[in-house]
């Protein structure tokens, strides 16, 4: 895998049952940005350069976004 992203500007937000909140964005600057929040409070905040993210990181962060996009895309179709 190259050090660029092919997926453009991504954002997934996912809400646990016991309310903490988890969001991930891939921005078109390049950027990787991951906030968790719970309580309505930020107990994490991370942001990084697609580039300084290790090859691992950036494949199992590709497979993911593509396997929701793909899910999503299934449950759209019915």
């Amino acid at each position: 895998m190259g050090k660029s992203t092919s997926l453009g500007r991504v954002e997934v937000v996912l809400t646990k049952p016991n309310g903490e909140r988890i969001e991930v964005e891939v921005g078109e600057n390049g950027m990787v940005y991951i906030d968790v929040e719970s309580d309505a409070r930020c107990t994490m905040n991370v942001a990084q350069q697609w580039t300084e993210l290790s090859d691992e990181r950036r494949q199992l962060a590709s497979k993911f976004i593509e396997s929701i996009q793909q899910d999503i895309e299934g449950l759209l179709a019915y």
